[in-house]
């Protein structure tokens, strides 16, 4: 087993997205040298040039790393790349760490866990909070369910990404305080979206009340950041609808899948659920129409 991370520990990472490739540009600008893997070539290349080095495939990452950080999206992709022949839990050496980054519900940690650990592997949850802005500051917030012991050795790599670390419980919890986060992230954007069309509908502009917001008792994350999910929603390589249904909606979907197995009724939740898209295409077809106008005059 190797012991706690260092620089010249054999770092693996898997999915290079709009989190995943700036996280690996702080590993290396802290002194890592990871080994990465992506289906796609354009990331793999870029984190090359950073100065990474490209796995031909999953199996050879396992074979080869002591840690193996994995930022994909949730429980299915994972599943890819931890089960069969050619993947981690197949060919991975005793002791290696995995470090998981993706969104998931609890009960879906716990399982990866337990097939972890009967296969002499240790299971870290580290999903991340602050989205690409805090993955590009190398600030992100770890959310973290596994051993203090385990953390321990996983720290320096986490340090080299993050800032900020909260050890919430066993495999599992790390998820519990991500996607109770996400909820406050989320449901709480669907409010202030939802206030914003009474403002509208009495010709009280955005800007102004966003701005009474920021110094007043409305103020929050979303509301500091004003604009952040604009961005993201119009820029995301896989299109505004794509992006709506399997990345935003997703995480909403994992908590209510949580709260189904605690059996926590969560309405608000429920309702930002339906709502929750098509909300945000309304204000991306808004903003295009607004560009194009524009662009016209």
């Amino acid at each position: 087993m190797a012991g706690i991370a260092t620089k010249k520990s054999k770092v693996g990472f898997i999915a290079l997205g709009d989190i995943g490739l700036p996280m690996v540009s702080n590993l290396v600008k802290n002194g890592f040298k990871p080994m990465v893997f992506d289906l796609r070539k354009e990331p793999v290349n870029a984190a090359v040039r950073m100065g990474a080095k490209a796995a031909d495939s999953v199996k050879t990452m396992a074979q080869q790393c002591d840690f193996i950080c994995i930022a994909l999206v949730g429980a299915p992709q994972m599943e890819q790349v931890l089960e069969g022949p050619n993947g981690i839990f197949a060919n991975a050496k005793r002791g290696t760490a995995i470090l998981s980054h993706a969104t998931m519900p609890p009960e879906n940690a716990k399982d990866f866990a337990r097939r972890a650990k009967a296969k002499g592997l240790e299971w870290l949850d580290t999903p991340m909070s602050g989205a690409n802005i805090a993955a590009k500051a190398g600030t992100l917030t770890w959310l973290v369910g596994g051993t203090p012991a385990l953390l321990k050795r996983c720290q320096p790599i986490l340090n080299a990404m993050g800032t900020n670390t909260f050890l919430l419980g066993e495999p599992g919890a790390g998820q519990v305080g991500k996607l109770v986060n996400g909820l406050m992230f989320h449901v709480g954007y669907v409010a202030t979206l939802e206030a914003l069309k009474l403002a509208q509908a009495y010709n009280v502009p955005e800007k102004l009340i966003i701005d009474l917001a920021k110094v007043s008792t409305g103020n929050c994350w979303m509301v500091q950041n004003w604009g952040y999910m604009d961005r993201l929603v119009d820029s995301h390589p896989q299109g505004t609808d794509s992006f709506v249904q399997t990345h935003v909606r997703k995480d909403i979907a994992d908590a209510l899948i949580a709260a189904k197995s605690c059996k926590k009724a969560m309405p608000m939740t429920a309702v930002s659920y339906q709502i929750y898209p098509d909300l945000l295409i309304e204000r991306a077809k808004l903003r295009a129409a607004g560009a194009k106008k524009k662009k016209k005059a």
